[in-house]
């Protein structure tokens, strides 16, 4: 991504910051230079590793739902939605995004609802 694009991006967010707090935009001036050079290092690293990983991109987006016969002669339903599945020759890559800040609750994995996280 082109550095003017990242700063397009990252601007709206840090003029609000400057509207919420003008006496800090010395401050957030650097937070924005330091922010913007950390995301093009990031993406830099990120565009090295696609490029040398021996993986390429199959399925973006792909949702599933399985059902699997259990030896008790219960069944477990498996439904969702992958973000990304990478492939090589011999394997296999399933890629699964965060965005957000998550918590990993023991009790709700161990009920079996927060298997995703701990995967």
């Amino acid at each position: 991504m082109p550095e003017i694009e990242l700063r397009a991006r990252i601007q709206p967010y840090m003029r609000a910051l400057e509207g919420l707090y003008p006496q800090l935009k010395e401050e957030l001036t650097v937070i924005e230079y330091k922010l913007l050079e950390s995301l093009k290092l990031s993406l830099e690293f990120l565009k090295d590793w696609e490029a040398h990983k021996g993986y390429l991109p199959s399925f973006f987006e792909k949702e599933f739902d399985e059902e699997m016969s259990l030896n008790n002669e219960s069944s477990l339903q498996l439904k969702g939605k992958i973000d990304r599945i990478d492939e090589s020759e011999s394997a296999y890559a399933v890629l699964d995004y965060k965005s957000s800040s998550k918590s990993f609750k023991e009790k709700h994995f161990m009920a079996g609802l927060q298997l995703q996280l701990a995967t």
